[in-house]
């Protein structure tokens, strides 16, 4: 489902999307242990 919504916007959208999907605390970064979480 999450893919045929972002299929449908614009690239700006899905970086947005994919970007808050990552950063875990909202901080507005994506830190060391975030990244960690992403990587395993």
């Amino acid at each position: 489902m999450a893919l045929s919504i972002t299929a449908q916007q614009d690239p700006q959208k899905k970086l947005e999307w994919i970007f808050l999907m990552y950063d875990i605390n909202h901080n507005g970064f994506i830190d060391k242990k975030e990244m960690r979480k992403i990587m395993n």
